[in-house]
């Protein structure tokens, strides 16, 4: 069998496998190209065997010379690779000098793979800058209260809440590396101050004031906390702990009822248009009032306020989805008109979507956290989350509600 046609046929299907290094799949055994992937992995492995076999028996045989000497073809070989090592560096002096516009063709052979290493240690290393270094710099910027108030101010655009000289003093004494970054707070707060005062204690009352909303409050009078009779002994443990975290600083509160989810799934899943609409009206309710802030809490607060006690009345607050595929009901819903999860439906399921996963991937390597966590431009992932495939207890609601969950999930 000659040898010499299995080398050149092998060296004539390479080019059509390299560019497998460059697979995204993280496990090729899964997927539906699964089969095909691993298939390719086996022939790979055979025609890496039958190369190297074929050069032992080329390497073993003789030539004869003119002159009746036998050389080993492997001298030969030598010889051969020199000369066209010689004629590739020819080559390549000329496209330097001569072709400059093709001077990084040269080096595609050592990017092909020490790129992947260049950018993984790239990746690594804003990582760590903006971990370590942007983003402390921006959480605790401020070296006295003055100017932690200041920059609170110049942040948010509204002074900061009424004791906020005691916080200051709290995180400082121990050495808190948050001292002047609140924006998860404010922006999970913001669509709220859109609604009146009157109308989150309304709403609060309501959602405790039936059993069957799954929510339970904690009160808070003269600086004591006290929480809600007949919780569900399941699920009371939860909200006694949640009332010894809030009874270490309740001697600076105002009197309020916070209502809490029960269930651990989230409650509320504002539609995009609305939330937006929201946003928009809070700040601007921001920018009206800026003026009219207190450093104090307004008086008589536990006035305003009804008993926080179970009622046999039934708001409607809630729709039951649960053990439902939630995400074209609810899930899509909270996602921006522009996004993928608005503009396209994901019908086979079996494939991942390239084209989702490309804003926060750098190659096969994860590039943005934030936007990776976002299922809003990454839709085919629906079909892989429990929660949107089948929640076990998802009581949700579309309207605003003030209730506090354990978890939070992205975009709803």
């Amino acid at each position: 069998m000659p040898k010499a046609p299995i080398t050149l046929q092998n060296g004539r299907w390479h080019p059509y496998f390299r560019n497998g290094w460059k697979s995204t799949y993280i496990c090729p055994l899964t997927g539906a190209t699964a089969l095909f992937t691993t298939s390719l992995q086996i022939l790979g492995l055979a025609l890496d065997t039958v190369t190297l076999i074929a050069f032992g028996e080329l390497g073993r045989q003789c030539t004869r010379r003119s002159d009746g000497r036998r050389v080993q073809t492997a001298v030969l070989w030598g010889f051969v690779l020199i000369g066209v090592s010689a004629v590739w560096l020819l080559v390549a002096f000329l496209i330097y000098f001569f072709l400059p516009q093709h001077r990084h063709e040269l080096l595609s052979f050592s990017s092909l793979y020490l790129g992947s290493v260049i950018k993984l240690s790239l990746i690594f290393a804003c990582a760590f800058v903006s971990a370590s270094c942007l983003w402390a710099a921006k959480a605790k910027s401020s070296q006295n209260l003055q100017d932690a108030v200041a920059e609170y101010q110049r942040r948010y655009k509204h002074p900061p809440p009424p004791g906020f000289d005691l916080w200051y003093k709290y995180a400082t004494e121990r050495s808190s590396v948050v001292i002047d970054d609140y924006d998860q707070i404010y922006e999970d707060l913001l669509p709220f101050r859109a609604l009146s005062p009157r109308t989150l204690r309304e709403l609060t009352y309501a959602l405790a004031a039936d059993h069957s909303n799954d929510v339970a409050t904690v009160s808070i009078r003269g600086g004591t906390t006290q929480i809600q009779e007949d919780i569900l002994p399941t699920h009371r443990w939860m909200i006694e702990g949640v009332a010894k975290m809030i009874g270490a600083v309740s001697q600076h509160l105002p009197d309020m009822d916070i209502a809490f989810n029960l269930n651990d799934e989230c409650r509320v899943a504002v539609p995009w248009g609305d939330i937006t609409a929201l946003h928009n009206s809070a700040k601007s309710h921001i920018h009206r009032s800026t003026g009219n802030f207190t450093g104090s809490w307004s008086e008589n607060r536990a006035s305003t306020w009804g008993p926080s006690e179970p009622a046999k009345v039934t708001h409607g607050l809630f729709t039951d989805t649960s053990f439902q595929q939630v995400y074209d009901l609810v899930g899509r819903s909270v996602c921006p008109p522009s996004s993928k999860a608005g503009t396209s439906f994901v019908w086979d399921r079996r494939k991942i979507c390239l084209d989702c996963t490309s804003p926060h991937s750098l190659e096969q390597f994860l590039s943005n956290w934030t936007l990776a966590s976002d299922i809003c431009h990454q839709p085919d992932l629906a079909s892989l989350s429990g929660f949107y495939l089948s929640p076990s207890a998802f009581k949700v609601s579309r309207p605003l509600l003030p209730v506090f969950s354990q978890s939070k999930n992205i975009r709803i």
